[in-house]
């Protein structure tokens, strides 16, 4: 009790996760987990970079982001989420590439890349997936053996049919396994599928020492 006679709150703040997606899809599903998230220590702040595809702008919005908090500490990890495919087809996404590296170090901003693109995530919770190729159909062709419903055209309103979280959830931990594979496998490799979003997945479900 403080000296005007009143409890001291002593409550203590959720940790949040700042997580900027490239396109809708991303965006829905990271609500979808944190709906499912039970935790009473993460929370999870999920915008996306208004359907951004340039890697720079991206990474800009979530350092405006950063800004516009009212505590820089709020967060304590920030992600921006987007696939290669649209740099790959694009020369002023390549080119902007490295900048949005250099702006994320600055900022400790953990670029989340999925080669060729986010659904491969998705994918890798029914199979290990290892052919080349930079176009995302080819995923989603795959992944349409497993979700006959899933749409080719990457609808938002589709997707949230599907409901992904509840649905799979018991695929989580396979689906992590081989994206580690792949990643230690195809990290590096020009053409071949590699994904980082199981690090966001491991970020929430870490156990923080008091």
């Amino acid at each position: 009790m403080n000296k005007f006679g009143r409890l001291k709150n002593t409550r203590k703040r959720k940790d949040c996760i700042l997580i900027i997606t490239e396109g809708d899809t991303e965006k829905i599903y990271f609500k979808q987990y944190n709906r499912n998230l039970k935790s009473n220590k993460i929370s999870i702040n999920v915008k996306t970079a208004d359907n951004n595809t340039d890697p720079y702008k991206i990474v800009e919005y979530a350092v405006n982001e950063i800004k516009r908090s009212y505590d820089s500490k709020i967060f304590v990890k920030i992600f921006c989420v987007f696939d290669t495919d649209a740099i790959a087809n694009n020369k002023s996404n390549q080119n902007n590439y490295k900048n949005a590296i250099k702006l994320a170090n600055e900022y400790k901003i953990d670029l989340i890349i999925s080669f060729p693109c986010f659904e491969l995530w998705f994918l890798l919770h029914f199979s290990p997936y290892n052919k080349p190729g930079k176009e995302c159909n080819l995923i989603i062709k795959e992944l349409k053996k497993f979700i006959p419903s899933y749409p080719e055209d990457k609808n938002k309103y589709e997707f949230e049919k599907i409901n992904f979280c509840d649905e799979y959830s018991e695929k989580l931990n396979s689906a992590i396994e081989y994206a580690k594979k792949l990643e230690l496998k195809n990290g590096s490799a020009g053409d071949y599928p590699h994904t980082k979003i199981y690090k966001i997945i491991e970020a929430l479900n870490y156990s923080k020492t008091d």
